[in-house]
């Protein structure tokens, strides 16, 4: 294995960020400083809840960067997929829709690599050695979308997941039914699991990418119980709080207004608060605004605080705690201590 691939597998098993920024020296030494950049703008945005448009500006330039470099290698068709996912995919001859594909997934810690070829009236999948995982027989019209395939297209290796595990159009829970829908691709095609060394020299520094956006995303760390810097959305819910969504730092300002939409969303639920809290760098934690929806269905919201450090007192929690019957010792959230409980509660 390389030494970029050693370190890649290093964050890949451990979750560590220093490998990344050693593999980003390893590429400056390597003639790749936009790639280089991009995994230390993408882990600096991630441990900092200040935003900065020029950090952010530029990070969205050397993104699409990345992504019209990789049309130029041997793997030309990217798909950034929810979920911490990546899937690279090439033709394997020019004049045949046949094709393989590389799916990466930091979230799940897989890598797959297959075949998806057409054979008669059937779609194929095939571990590297020629294996059949999966055949599905295909309508006319399908079939004619397939041979399309043989061009250049942005969907790549997720086309077989909704080619093989349809969700429908309207299911009942979207997000239950999508879980479902990988957990069934992950199971059938579980014999063409690679290793991180296995993976193609060219994509090392895509992967890399992925494994920064896993590592920074503020949802997942929160879920993880970490205390992220930024602004967090809580819901009060079934009689307790539950986390809701991190914004990234462009949205920091926006915080108040996503959480108007989420009460509004899931009144219907029996969902009737939710809070703003915002951790700074320092690690100062602070509840910032509380929001609820009135008697006659209206927002309201508490003021604006003065001072970055403030916080809301016992006092305002107490009073929406009356008007809304709401129990006090679960509600009220006027320490720093509970403060932090929140966070890694689900």
């Amino acid at each position: 294995m390389s030494d970029a691939k050693a370190l890649l597998a290093a964050v890949w098993s451990t979750g560590d960020l220093t490998p990344l920024l050693a593999l980003a020296d390893m590429l400056d030494e390597h003639a790749d400083p936009s790639t280089a950049e991009l995994l230390r703008l993408t882990i600096a945005e991630g441990q900092t809840a200040k935003h900065n448009i020029t950090r952010h500006q530029r990070l969205q330039r050397l993104r699409d960067d990345a992504r019209d470099r990789l049309h130029h290698l041997a793997w030309p068709d990217l798909a950034i997929l929810p979920g911490a996912a990546m899937s690279f995919s090439r033709r394997t001859e020019s004049a045949h829709p046949d094709r393989e594909h590389i799916v990466v997934r930091a979230d799940r810690h897989t890598i797959h690599c297959f075949r998806s070829e057409l054979e008669g009236q059937d779609e194929v999948i095939r571990t590297r050695r020629g294996d059949a995982l999966l055949r599905c027989r295909l309508t006319p019209d399908h079939k004619l979308i397939v041979l399309r395939r043989s061009r250049r297209y942005s969907a790549a290796a997720f086309t077989v997941v909704d080619d093989f595990f349809p969700i429908g159009d309207n299911p009942a829970d979207r997000k239950a039914a999508e879980a479902e829908q990988l957990r069934l691709f992950e199971a059938a095609l579980s014999p063409a699991q690679i290793t991180i060394g296995d993976l193609p020299d060219e994509l090392v520094p895509f992967v890399a990418w992925l494994l920064a956006d896993h590592a920074a995303d503020r949802t997942r760390r929160v879920r993880d119980g970490e205390m992220v810097p930024g602004s967090h959305l809580f819901i009060f819910r079934e009689g307790a709080w539950r986390y809701e969504e991190s914004p990234h730092n462009k949205d920091f300002g926006r915080a108040d207004e996503l959480l108007r939409q989420r009460l509004r969303r899931e009144a219907r639920q029996g969902v009737l608060v939710g809070l703003v809290v915002r951790v700074d760098d320092k690690g100062n934690i602070m509840a910032k605004r509380l929001m609820w929806l009135g008697a006659d269905g209206r927002t309201q919201d508490t003021a604006t605080l003065k001072g970055a450090a403030s916080t809301l007192s016992k006092a305002t929690f107490q009073q929406v705690a009356v008007e809304l019957k709401l129990e006090e010792p679960l509600f009220v959230q006027d320490t720093p201590e509970k403060l932090r409980a929140l966070f890694g509660g689900g």
